[in-house]
Formats: C-alpha cells, structure tokens, sequence
C-alpha cells in the first residue's frame, strides 16, 4: 500500500510510532516536543478507529499510548523537562 492510499487511522498511527522512536534520537527538550506529538497522534488513532467502531484496534492503541507515556515518564520526564 503507498502512503497515499493509506488510510487515516494507519496514518496516524506510523506518525504516532515515527514521533516515539525520533524521541529516543533526541535531547531534552526536544524530545518533550516529539512525545507529545506520539501522545496527539495516538489520540488522533484512537478517535479514528472509535469512529470506524473497531474495539479491538482501539484497545491495542490505548494500551500502547500507556505504554509510551510510562516510558516517557521513566526515561524523559525527571530530567527536568
């Protein structure tokens, strides 16, 4: 599939996962700047797929925007930003 028929909801989602992994390649505070992007675009997902009624999807992308906001607040957030 080429990004251009992809559709919203996987959109959102691969920019959800490209904005955590550049997090890693980041220094504060700019890494702040990329996990709250993952944060929105996890959202974004999840009202997507809340939209489109599939359950399962946005249970994974709840689970999974948890996981991030752990991680984040065990790596990043005591740093000071």
């Amino acid at each position: 599939m080429s990004p251009s028929t992809k559709s919203p909801l996987d959109q959102f989602e691969e920019l959800a996962e490209a904005s955590y992994e550049a997090m890693y390649d980041a220094r504060p505070p700019i890494a702040k700047e990329y996990f709250e992007a993952a944060r929105r675009y996890f959202q974004l997902a999840i009202d997507k797929a809340g939209e489109e009624n599939d359950l399962a999807r946005v249970d994974r992308l709840k689970r999974r925007l948890a996981e991030v906001v752990s991680l984040y607040d065990h790596q990043f957030r005591y740093v000071g930003y």
